[in-house]
């Protein structure tokens, strides 16, 4: 996908949670209140441990880049390289998420910004996952933001 087939309506919400990461918001905020805000605005929450990552294997297609993956993998945002098995404990929140339970693979781009460690290191670790965009039956999902369960 070049530069100009890049999805525009997604410019807003990414540079949304850019500035919430970097603790931009109200002037009395403290860093990360905005980033915490933005969290809790995720139409799908819900809690896993992370069982496996492993690279993604992909061909071109005649519609483009085909990914082998699972057909019931939910694909986040673009260029998704990395499948991640995880087993689902928990949905808080999220049409797309209801009746997860169990193992659900997901296709991300990056480990290591989505976890904030390597692959291998969030193998085993659980989580609460953070999904932004469509919720709906299946989901149209751009970012996962991942933080470990305390």
């Amino acid at each position: 996908m070049t530069r100009s087939e890049w999805p525009c309506h997604l410019a807003g919400p990414i540079l949304a949670l850019a500035l919430a990461m970097a603790g931009c918001g109200e002037p009395d905020s403290q860093p990360g209140d905005a980033y915490q805000a933005m969290l809790d605005e995720a139409p799908v929450v819900f809690e896993a441990t992370v069982r496996s990552i492993e690279m993604v294997s992909a061909e071109h297609g005649e519609g483009g880049i085909v990914l082998n993956v699972p057909a019931d993998t939910v694909v986040v945002g673009i260029d998704a390289r990395w499948l991640v098995t995880a087993d689902v404990d928990a949905v808080r929140r999220g049409k797309a998420a209801a009746g997860w339970s169990g193992e659900k693979r997901f296709a991300i781009r990056s480990p290591a910004k989505t976890f904030h460690v390597s692959a291998g290191e969030a193998v085993g670790r659980r989580y609460v996952f953070h999904l932004f965009g469509e919720d709906g039956d299946g989901g149209d999902f751009f970012l996962m933001v991942a933080e470990p369960q305390r």
